[in-house]
């Protein structure tokens, strides 16, 4: 990789493994391009999943729930990523709320599909994700048709499972939720937090698709993150369930950071890099 000029923060690490894809990452709405390379080529990240702004870094609400930010958030993410495709891999957000549409979640899904299409064929994103359900469950059925467009645009999906910042949303993750993506043939994606404090359910979701229903591993719907959900004392535990139970080819590392921040020096804990590096080749991530 190639070593760009460091801010005073951001000191030196030794690098012990090669080609680290970070599949959880986000952006703030007001970064540039360098910040987040910077703390790439510092973690020996050589690519990251860039998720398109919908959180306020301050409150840890959700900012996407109106069709104008939405957009906005989106052509944000891609003018981002435009600075290095090869690295930055930009997902879009996606939030099919009925509030979009006064209620009327089928308008609300239309208006989702149109945004989709919107971002794969004029600003070059080739993923959706974080996407948290908002008043929404993905079962659902008019959903149904937002998930078929994804996967027929072949956009890699991340979904979040498990506790939510807002303590408005939780219920609606719930990791059995997702069991809808076996309806749903060639979508891909990944759950994230391995569900938290859901994660028995989230790896038993997993392990369905990948043993008891003999898929072959590149016909999984999802894999799965290690990001930090769970608390610093229960994520050994929570890792160890996944790394016991699950092939090694489903998970996935994930720092769920903000990559400009880091940078900057701001603290914020990343979880170490697991023994097994994810490479080139060990993921099914955006068609690019």
């Amino acid at each position: 990789m190639t070593e760009v000029r460091r801010s005073p923060d951001v000191g030196p690490m030794t690098h012990n493994v090669e080609m680290i894809l970070d599949a959880h990452t986000h952006l703030t709405g007001s970064e540039e391009p360098q910040q987040i390379l910077e703390c790439m080529n510092a973690c020996a990240v050589e690519k990251a999943f860039v998720f398109a702004p919908e959180l306020d870094v301050e409150t840890r609400r959700l900012t996407n729930d109106n069709l104008d930010d939405i957009r906005t958030h989106n052509d944000y993410c891609a003018d981002i990523c435009s600075a290095a495709p090869e690295r930055l891999l930009g997902f879009c957000t996606l939030n099919p709320t009925p509030n979009l549409a006064d209620g009327d979640i089928e308008r609300a899904v239309d208006l989702m599909i149109e945004e989709a299409q919107r971002c794969y064929h004029e600003l070059g994103l080739r993923g959706a994700g974080e996407l948290v359900p908002t008043r929404w469950y993905p079962n659902e059925p008019p959903l149904l048709r937002l998930w078929e467009t994804l996967a027929e645009l072949g956009m890699y999906t991340v979904f979040h499972t498990g506790i939510f910042y807002d303590g408005r949303e939780s219920t609606y993750c719930r990791p059995v939720f997702y069991e809808v993506i076996h309806q749903v043939p060639g979508l891909k994606g990944h759950l994230v937090h391995v569900g938290w404090p859901w994660h028995e359910e989230c790896i038993a979701v997993l392990n369905i698709g990948s043993k008891f229903m003999q898929t072959d591993p590149e016909e999984w719907g999802f894999k799965v993150d290690l990001s930090f959900g769970a608390p610093t004392d229960w994520q050994l535990d929570v890792w160890q369930y996944s790394i016991d139970t699950l092939p090694s080819g489903m998970l996935l590392y994930a720092s769920d950071v903000y990559l400009a921040l880091r940078s900057r020096g701001i603290p914020r804990e990343v979880p170490p890099a697991p023994t097994r590096a994810l490479r080139d080749g060990d993921h099914a991530g955006p068609h690019r």
